[in-house]
């Protein structure tokens, strides 16, 4: 399933070729030999990781000519579906992982795969459009529509009423085009603007067509998702533009609203931001009641580290002094836990020529977001953005009859 380039952000493979370079024709019978030996019916992460190895090794062309663009789309689709193959660690309907041959609950999900100039990213489909629309439906059907809207079909625009950045438009038409399903009826989504698009008032978004009665039914809950995930991309587009012309990047928490996290996370990388760890076991931050447990900052990496040597691993750090004991622990990421600029700026300038990566987090504001990025730190972790952020008002208008 390939969609826009703004739904990436649990996992990035690595590009099979640089950006704008077409792959030589005469890659084309190795291509298909890696493909046939590494991603065929049958798999495993050695041939799996053969065949990205191939991938990644073709020539290149600078010729522009029709043998190459085929080329390199199936070199491309390739390197999609190596992604996929290696990320999912399970077997599931023809496709078999001999090093993984049961199915696996954890993973009845659909993976979605776009490209960038860094690779091929992979992210689950962030809402259940079902699921939502169940919220609504559970304690019966939509009782007024069914009993005041005529059968009659009619066109709704989905329409901006601020102005803000988009997030959650494919799962906005999903809710439509699931519930007319559920329905039996046939409905047409026209899309306009895409997710990660600055929509200023009366930008009309998309246009549904449909029965009445099936529209309004599903309005509700299309415009709750729209209208959330677009103010988590909106205040983290306010963040992005706060710290222009600085290195920092605004990054996200697993401060989020209970049962949207992947979904908030994939907003604010519409909103152009960076997402932080997505859960407890896929990075490690030892923060300062672990050091206190542990009786040091330096003994606290160490047990994380033994433990898990390939873990990424940041270390909250409140002072200076803790950012001298961390680097010399050996840690490569550093969270600047509340600390002023003129602080931060120090723990930078001896953190960044070790190569040591540096996040600032508490207490920060848009008016300070200039200040804070002038100390060199290369993120700023923002709660905010998915915690406390306002929803971007969107309305759903039906277009009068006739």
């Amino acid at each position: 399933m390939l969609v826009g380039d703004r739904l990436g952000f649990e996992t990035t493979y690595p590009a099979p070729r640089q950006e704008l370079d077409l792959v030589d024709p005469s890659a084309r019978i190795g291509l298909q030999t890696a493909a046939d030996q590494g991603l065929g019916v049958s798999r495993t992460e050695a041939g799996i990781a053969a065949a990205a190895a191939v991938l990644d090794s073709l020539a290149c062309s600078v010729d522009l000519t029709r043998d190459a663009l085929e080329v390199t789309n199936l070199a491309t689709l390739a390197a999609v579906v190596a992604a996929g193959a290696a990320h999912r660690t399970e077997s599931r309907g023809c496709h078999r992982r001999a090093d993984f041959p049961h199915t696996d609950e954890a993973w009845r999900v659909r993976l979605v795969a776009t490209l960038s100039k860094d690779g091929v990213n992979l992210s689950s489909i962030p809402l259940s459009p079902k699921s939502t629309l169940a919220e609504d439906l559970q304690w019966g059907p939509d009782v007024t529509s069914q009993l005041t809207l005529p059968d009659v079909n009619v066109s709704a625009d989905v329409v901006a009423r601020g102005a803000g950045t988009l997030a959650g438009v494919p799962i906005a038409a999903a809710v439509a085009y699931i519930y007319a399903a559920q329905c039996g009826v046939d409905v047409v989504v026209d899309t306009y603007l895409t997710d990660g698009t600055r929509v200023e008032p009366q930008d009309i978004v998309m246009t549904v067509t449909g029965p009445v009665k099936c529209l309004l039914t599903a309005e509700r809950t299309l415009l709750n998702i729209l209208c959330q995930l677009s103010g988590v991309a909106t205040a983290t587009a306010a963040w992005v533009d706060a710290l222009e012309g600085t290195p920092t990047r605004v990054r996200d928490t697993r401060k989020t609203v209970p049962g949207l996290r992947i979904a908030q996370k994939y907003a604010v990388r519409c909103g152009g931001g960076v997402n932080h760890r997505m859960g407890l076991g896929d990075a490690a931050l030892i923060k300062d009641n672990h050091v206190a447990a542990c009786g040091s900052v330096s003994e606290a990496f160490r047990r994380v580290r033994d433990a898990h040597p390939d873990l990424p691993i940041e270390v909250e750090c409140d002072s200076v002094h803790q950012v001298r004991e961390a680097i010399d622990a050996g840690a490569t990421f550093i969270l600047l836990d509340n600390m002023q600029p003129a602080d931060m700026a120090r723990a930078v300038d001896l953190a960044s020529p070790l190569g040591v990566l540096t996040e600032a987090s508490g207490g920060l504001t848009l008016p300070s977001a200039q200040m804070v990025g002038a100390t060199g730190v290369d993120f700023v972790a923002v709660g905010a953005i998915t915690h406390s952020t306002k929803v971007l008002d969107l309305a759903f208008d039906v277009r009068p009859l006739g």
